[in-house]
């Protein structure tokens, strides 16, 4: 596990410097919907692109991960939510196509509700007052998003199925807080990454070659981008940074992911951003900023004394804690 170590430099910088750099990732998770929208554009079918995104950290990192020995349980949580995420991932990519970019991420950032739903069946942490409360917050954000006039039954069914999304990605958060604690920060991120890619490759099979390759030169940059910048670089950075700076910063410097979807609709896709998403989005800000951490070994009936939640965004971990021993054996 020592030569992991020589990619944490987050002893090197500050607080407000590591701050800055979380707040960096948030907006780089949220040009997400920028280079979905492009290469959709051009014909690159939902699960290709998902696959793209996934695609690098795995053939980069994979032989990093412990497919042996005693953390191999472990690897095969993360490659099994990775999974999950990137199967759910392509409702999302799938909304995009008639659904504007605000009602999409809004939706898609709900997934604290459906993290607190999976840790209540998986962990047995049942929700507390604050949990409560933010899971009412996500609800009417929810149906904020449905509101909006002008939106067809079709892209009213793909905001329905744009859920699969957020289920997926709440399960996976749930997973990796409880069954990951033994893993490195980078093995966590290349075994959930490895999941999503190996999970999507039989969906690739049935797809038109135009579906899969882009045809202009320019998209294959596109891919570079979607899978560096979305992907790599911030998941690398924010899981590696986001335990010096703690939940409470971590959770703030991430919340700037959702206006930065909110800009790029309107300013590069000309999308009209309305007084209810708006609200929608103030919503489901403050719902992260309120949701308490989720703890395997604090399985008690309230939360509300435990520190705020992070708002974890595209695959963001919590740093490894050390698991008492305990009698209760997990589902």
């Amino acid at each position: 596990m020592s030569r992991l170590g020589v990619w944490d430099f987050s002893n090197r910088l500050s607080v407000f410097q590591a701050t800055i750099v979380v707040a960096f990732t948030a907006v780089c998770f949220g040009t997400v919907p920028l280079f979905a929208k492009i290469l959709l554009d051009q014909g690159i079918a939902s699960p290709a692109i998902a696959f793209y995104r996934y695609a690098l950290t795995t053939l980069l990192f994979i032989h990093i991960l412990p497919l042996r020995g005693p953390l191999a349980r472990e690897t095969l949580w993360a490659l099994f939510s990775g999974g999950c995420v990137g199967l759910g991932w392509i409702s999302y990519v799938e909304a995009l196509k008639v659904v504007p970019i605000s009602s999409v991420s809004v939706i898609y950032m709900t997934y604290p509700l459906f993290t607190l739903l999976a840790s209540w069946v998986l962990i047995r942490n049942k929700p507390g007052h604050r949990s409560l409360i933010a899971g009412f917050l996500v609800l009417v954000a929810a149906v904020l998003a449905f509101l909006p006039s002008g939106l067809s039954d079709t892209a009213i069914d793909a905001l329905l199925v744009a859920f699969c999304a957020p289920l997926t990605f709440g399960l996976s958060i749930a997973i990796l807080t409880d069954k990951l604690e033994n893993l490195a920060p980078l093995q966590r991120m290349v075994g959930f990454a490895s999941g999503a890619s190996i999970g999507l490759i039989p969906l690739l099979v049935p797809l038109e070659m135009h579906q899969l390759f882009p045809s202009r030169i320019e998209d294959w940059g596109y891919i570079a981008m979607l899978a560096l910048l979305t992907a790599f670089i911030p998941q690398f950075l924010y899981s590696m940074l986001a335990p010096s700076i703690g939940p409470a910063k971590s959770a703030m410097a991430g919340s700037v992911e959702l206006p930065t979807m909110f800009v790029i609709g309107a300013l590069v896709f000309s999308e009209q951003i309305t007084v209810l998403h708006i609200i929608a989005a103030i919503l489901v800000l403050a719902a992260i900023l309120i949701t308490p951490a989720i703890s395997s070994h604090r399985r008690i009936a309230d939360f509300d004394d435990a520190p705020d939640y992070s708002a974890i965004a595209d695959n963001n971990f919590p740093d490894p804690v050390e698991k008492p021993k305990s009698s209760e054996n997990p589902v």
